[in-house]
């Protein structure tokens, strides 16, 4: 993984190239379950409306838009990413009057301690410099009593799935890429950054060290991808 030592600058180049087909290029690669995903994280929120919520790397704002719907007129959401043209796409979608979109680093967050009721990453959280910092500083800013989710990539639990898993990603995503998103490396890249990412279990715990409780994973589509959801009590 030596062409990606300096990751937080080929992350930003990586998202920069891609920006315009990322959305598609994702709806490929999941069969269209992406969407079904961000549900189930808005869904393990439970009753937010009025309530006022921070999407982290946000992305082109899929999320933060579901989100958004959630809290209602009364509410707000704020969509973050280091992108500029990740975020220039989230800005020319149509949405909520409860949504605005900033431009910010994971692991510096612009916002004063306790002030959001909860904080959602989606498909984030691997592509930071420093996952228990970036978990940290989320815990952070989230209010007394709120909870922090996040939704990315995971590993099937049965081992023939589990292996067809990693060849897909390994072997039929980097060159799919290269035909639909122009760029073969972004999407070798991801498998790289699929692999190293940890696993659930090591993601709870992580959660746990950053102060959160009643820390708990769910495997959506037999484990391919991972919800990890802590509360901050204290």
């Amino acid at each position: 993984m030596a062409k990606f030592d300096d990751k937080e600058a080929f992350v930003k180049e990586v998202f920069a190239k891609i920006a315009l087909r990322y959305d598609f290029m994702n709806s490929i690669i999941s069969l269209g379950f992406d969407r079904y995903w961000r549900g189930a994280v808005v869904k393990s929120l439970g009753d937010i409306n009025a309530c006022r919520g921070l999407d982290v790397c946000c992305g082109t704002g899929k999320l933060t838009k579901m989100l958004s719907q959630a809290v209602g007129d009364d509410g707000k959401v704020v969509g973050l990413d280091f992108s500029a043209e990740m975020l220039a796409i989230a800005k020319g979608q149509q949405h909520e009057k409860s949504v605005v979109f900033i431009h910010g680093n994971a692991l510096s967050l612009p916002f004063p301690d306790n002030c959001f009721d909860f904080v959602t990453i989606a498909w984030g959280l691997r592509n930071v410099r420093d996952i228990p910092k970036a978990i940290a500083e989320m815990t952070r800013v989230l209010k007394r009593g709120g909870d922090l989710v996040s939704l990315d990539m995971a590993e099937p639990l049965n081992p023939f799935l589990r292996m067809m898993y990693w060849k897909i990603f390994e072997k039929i995503v980097p060159p799919l890429g290269k035909i639909i998103a122009k760029d073969q490396d972004a999407y070798a890249y991801l498998f790289e950054s699929v692999k190293a990412f940890p696993k659930q279990d090591a993601l709870v715990k992580m959660f746990c060290r950053a102060g959160l409780e009643d820390v708990h994973y769910k495997n959506l589509s037999l484990g391919a991808v991972a919800i990890v959801k802590g509360t901050k009590f204290v």
